[in-house]
């Protein structure tokens, strides 16, 4: 009896054993971003970004960096008899005002259809979740070419096959080096770090990474936020003062030319 017992417990312990390894959740990736805040001054260029981190043990990567959602408003223009001009509004939302993606491997090959769905992870899934207002202009067409005029601008883009993965025994590590767009406003924007396996996201990880304006084109931009019309006048003040300074460079030259 005792050693039926006994049999019993050790049976048990094993049977909890393997069910703790199995419930266990997979290690969320982790990621590190250099710089973690890009900063705007009078002489800004662009920015070169740097993630690296480390994703479970025959894990694919996914790395995307996203924009807050943004409505964008543009003219729409239609022709009256012989000439052109704008017949009203075209209004778009549901889509973040950037996207950028860098996978280990062709992106079909990591997720599938529903995973990319559910996550809005690609341009097919952004187009599929963007709305157009009004009704009527929600055509194919419009659609095509507001993501042609995001992908030109360089806000929107997959690279596939572009993050460097060196395997491990426990862990892999991986590492991506991208020019950040010009074009890309201030914002808070965020990294997602996907570690894939089997065509589904097998975990995360999340990080911010801010871009401010400072210096100059800080005070520039909050003057023409809270004293619109003091910054209009200064404005037309630099317009004016630079089209007489060229003016008069220009009969300098002028002069000299005749003399001669």
């Amino acid at each position: 009896m005792k050693r039926a017992r006994t049999a019993s417990l050790v049976a048990l312990a094993v049977l909890s054993f393997a069910l703790s390894g199995f419930s266990q959740e997979p290690a969320a990736p982790t990621a590190r971003i250099s710089p973690e805040v890009i900063r705007m001054d009078a002489f800004y260029g662009g920015a070169q970004i740097r993630v690296e981190g480390e994703v479970p043990a025959g894990s694919g990567v996914y790395l995307v960096v996203k924009g807050p959602q943004i409505e964008e408003s543009f003219n729409k223009k239609g022709r009256f008899g012989p000439i052109w001009a704008n017949a009203g509004k075209v209004r778009i939302a549901g889509v973040p005002a950037l996207f950028i993606g860098f996978s280990s491997a062709p992106l079909a090959d990591l997720l599938s259809r529903e995973a990319l769905e559910a996550g809005q992870l690609d341009v097919t899934s952004i187009q599929a979740q963007m709305k157009v207002d009004p009704p009527v202009m929600d055509q194919p067409l419009v659609r095509e070419n507001y993501l042609k005029l995001k992908s030109d601008q360089g806000i929107l883009q997959v690279n596939e096959g572009t993050v460097a993965v060196t395997p491990g025994e426990n862990s892999s590590r991986y590492a991506v080096s991208f020019a950040w767009p010009k074009v890309a406003p201030p914002a808070d924007y965020r990294l997602e770090v996907y570690a894939c396996r089997d065509g589904r996201v097998l975990s995360r990880a999340e990080l911010p990474l801010k871009v401010l304006k400072v210096g100059f084109p800080e005070k520039m931009a909050g003057m023409a936020k809270d004293r619109a019309v003091l910054y209009g006048i200064l404005c037309i003040l630099v317009a004016t003062l630079a089209g007489l300074g060229i003016d008069f460079i220009a009969s300098r030259l002028g002069g000299k030319v005749s003399a001669h």
